[in-house]
């Protein structure tokens, strides 16, 4: 599915790739321990959004050239908002509800091979090493390949070796640790763990 657009597979588009799944699963023989995402670019963002907010949901992830930090598009791209209007610092707090990479510690049981162009200049490298930092220091053992020659997009041998990765790698349905971060209560909840309260 494609995600309604340019929704980086936020709210409908979330919505419309996890009823596919859900169909996928209803009318075929699917192993859910063995659910995979990947995509490029907005794709990437996808594989980020979608994990972080649903880490149950899938074995492992392998986002390529994926925005997950509204940071570094602000850095690159300026600033969303004017420094000195009054609600800056809401505004600021309300996208970052938004980045993949505020709900790292969420993949915690989620298998990670991201893929990034070292020369990308629509959606910087920064933005992968941020989450994949983060992910380490949540404690999770992520795999990052970045690919210095490589623009928005990477070479295909690379794509090749990261399918055969994923279709290596199994869910552990119910792990014996869960970190879970939320900020709305559509994704309060994975594996074992409700959270009732914020």
């Amino acid at each position: 599915p494609f995600g309604r657009g340019w929704t980086d597979y936020m709210y409908l588009g979330e919505e419309d790739v996890l009823r596919v799944i859900d169909l996928v699963c209803r009318d075929y023989r699917i192993d859910r321990d063995r659910i995979y995402l990947m995509g490029g670019s907005m794709g990437g963002t996808g594989c980020w959004h979608l994990a972080s907010r649903h880490p149950d949901r899938f074995a492992a992830i392998a986002p390529v050239c994926g925005n997950t930090d509204t940071a570094v598009w602000d850095a690159h791209w300026g600033p969303a908002f004017a420094k000195d209007d009054p609600l800056y610092e809401l505004r600021q707090q309300l996208r970052r509800r938004l980045d993949p990479v505020t709900f790292a510690p969420n993949l915690g049981n989620v298998h990670v091979m991201a893929v990034h162009g070292g020369r990308d200049r629509v959606v910087y490298p920064e933005a992968s090493r941020n989450m994949i930092r983060a992910l380490r220091e949540s404690g999770a053992l992520p795999i990052y390949r970045e690919e210095p020659r490589a623009g928005h997009g990477v070479p295909a041998s690379a794509r090749e070796d990261t399918k055969a990765w994923l279709l290596a790698q199994r869910r552990d349905a119910a792990p014996h640790r869960v970190r879970l971060r939320v900020a709305d209560d559509r994704h309060s909840s994975a594996y074992w763990l409700k959270v009732r309260r914020r």
